[in-house]
C-alpha cells in the first residue's frame, strides 16, 4: 500500500484495555518505519480526506467487519460530486 488510514475503534470497550487495538499507535509505528500512515477517527473524516487526495486510477482498499458508517457509499458519492463538470 501507498498508505494506509486507520479509524478509531468500533466498541473499543467490548475489548479489555490491554487487548484492544490501538490505532494511533500502529500508525505512529508504520511511519516510524517511513510508510505513509493516518489515523482518522471517523467514516466521514476518512470520505472528506481521500476525496481531496484520490487521483484516476488509485485504488482503495477498505476493510472493516461492518458497515463503517456507509462509507463505500459516501465514498462513491464523493467521487462522483468531484467528476462531475461545473
Amino acid at each position: 500500500a501507498d498508505a494506509t488510514v486507520l479509524a478509531g475503534l468500533f466498541s473499543p470497550d467490548k475489548v479489555p484495555a490491554a487487548q484492544r487495538l490501538n490505532p494511533q499507535q500502529v500508525i505512529s509505528d508504520l511511519t516510524a518505519r517511513g510508510k505513509t500512515g493516518f489515523f482518522i477517527p471517523t467514516a466521514d473524516e476518512i470520505v472528506a480526506f481521500l476525496s481531496e487526495r484520490l487521483a484516476p486510477g488509485d485504488m482503495v482498499c477498505i476493510m472493516s467487519s461492518r458497515g463503517f458508517g456507509g462509507i463505500h457509499a459516501k465514498l462513491v458519492a464523493a467521487q462522483r460530486e468531484r467528476e462531475r463538470p461545473a
